[in-house]
């Protein structure tokens, strides 16, 4: 993984946030939900990398 990795991760204003698409196949496990949204409640992107990499 490189330093300036992002993936599945989204800024919101100030505080990043994990995003992940649900794939077709899981849909009905997840009541139809499309994507999960979680904050990861940091502003720092060193952090929420380490936070998304225990998801």
């Amino acid at each position: 993984m490189t330093s300036t990795d992002q993936k599945y991760l989204k800024k919101r204003g100030n505080i990043w946030w994990y995003q992940r698409r649900i794939p077709k196949e899981l849909l009905d496990q997840f009541d139809g939900q499309t994507a999960i949204s979680k904050s990861l409640k940091t502003v720092d992107i060193h952090e929420a990398r380490l936070r998304r990499d225990n998801y």
